[in-house]
Parts: C-alpha cells; structure tokens; sequence
C-alpha cells in the first residue's frame, strides 16, 4: 500500500513539474524559459561610428579610428538572458578610462563619457576635437567596465584602441 501511494506521489510530482514548465497553445507545447541563475552578460546593442583602422591592433584591442564628424557611439547593457531586449538587471557604474599610448597632442584631444551613468542600458561616446584622422599608430587604449554592488563588476569587458 505504501508503495502505491509512493508511486501516486511520484507520478503527481512528476505531472506537476511537467505542467509547470510548458504551457499548451492551440494544441502546440511551448517551452516557457526556467528562471535564469546564470551570471548576467554584457551585451553590445548598437555600434555606430568609428572605421576599423589598417594599422596594428595591440593584442585585446579592437583599434578604430575616429574624427570630430566620426565620433564612436556604443551602447551597451548587462542581461540575464544575453540580450537587451529582455532580462536587464539592476543599474551598474560605467567607466571607461583613457591610457595614452602615444604622448601627442592628438592623444589628448580623445574623450569619453557614458549617459547615462549610472544606468542600463548606458550609451558610451568617445570623440575627440581633432579635424582630420592623420596618426600612423593607435594613440589610445580605452576598457570598458561596468559595476553593480548587487552583481559586482565586468571589468574591462571590451577594449578599444583609438587612432586619429
């Protein structure tokens, strides 16, 4: 007898869990997606600006080259699922800070800035004052982080090597 009831029991739990991770639709069973456990990603929505440069990348770099007229915009967000159209989680502190490689004017006349900050999604724009691209070398290293006191930090999550 206990073994039957045992049996039933199992069979209800199994029924349950069944029902609990599908849902019917017109006589069609769809997948409805398990709660996420997983560390959240950072993810790239859009990209716009800046063309990828002939010159030597350093190593972990992605090296383009910016104008004032062709400044990099990105925007970027942190998601439990891998995208940005779903998932997004808390607001996080976005830094991106400048490393001169080249100690030249054109070097300094790089910036950057996140908006908003905080946020998520945040948008980056790295610019600069110069007119005309002319360098032959990549001037600045930029890495991009994020931090979030709930989900901590995606350091250096992306790096980017600007030439001008």
């Amino acid at each position: 007898m206990i073994g039957l009831s045992l049996g039933r029991a199992l069979g209800a739990a199994a029924a349950l869990t069944l029902l609990s991770t599908s849902v019917a639709f017109a006589g069609v069973r769809q997948q409805v997606p398990a709660q996420s456990h997983a560390r959240p990603q950072v993810v790239l929505m859009s990209s716009q600006g800046g063309v990828r440069t002939n010159y030597k990348c350093p190593t972990g770099l992605v090296c383009l080259s910016i104008t004032a007229k062709t400044p990099i915009v990105q925007e970027w967000c942190v998601s439990e699922y891998g995208n940005c159209s779903s998932g997004l989680i808390g607001t996080f502190d976005w830094t991106a800070p400048i490393t001169i490689l080249k100690n030249t004017k054109k070097a300094h006349e790089i910036s950057d800035g996140w908006a908003p900050n905080p946020g998520n999604p945040s948008t980056i724009t790295i610019s600069t004052t110069a007119a005309k691209a002319a360098a032959t070398a990549v001037l600045v290293s930029i890495e991009l982080s994020a931090c979030s006191s709930t989900y901590g930090c995606f350091s250096n999550f992306e790096g980017i090597g600007i030439t001008n």
